[in-house]
């Protein structure tokens, strides 16, 4: 996943990444229930939440819009970043932007 950073396709579906790495789309999503207590899903969405961490951290001077840090993180909405921030960090994105 982060090698060569699906989670940036917006359209990425548990099947999609089963074609891309040659794998059974059950066994993946066994083994991502089973050892992070995740589903896809909400997997893929932790590592588009860590890109647009890196992302506002960079933008010191908040020349970028939470909906371009959203499209540039792979997420497909405003609604799928912000609900995906609070889940994993109890926060909006716009709380980690510099003031």
């Amino acid at each position: 996943m982060e090698k060569h950073q699906f989670f940036l396709n917006e359209e990425l579906t548990l099947h999609s990444f089963a074609r891309e790495i040659d794998m059974s789309s059950r066994l993946i999503s066994s083994c991502i229930n089973k050892n992070m207590g995740y589903n896809f899903n909400e997997w893929v969405n932790g590592y588009r939440v860590e890109r647009a961490l890196e992302i506002i951290e960079t933008d010191r001077e908040n020349r970028l819009s939470i909906e371009g840090i959203g499209s540039d993180s792979g997420f497909k909405s405003r609604s799928a970043m912000y609900a995906a921030f609070q889940k994993k960090l109890g926060h909006s994105p716009g709380h980690y932007r510099k003031k």
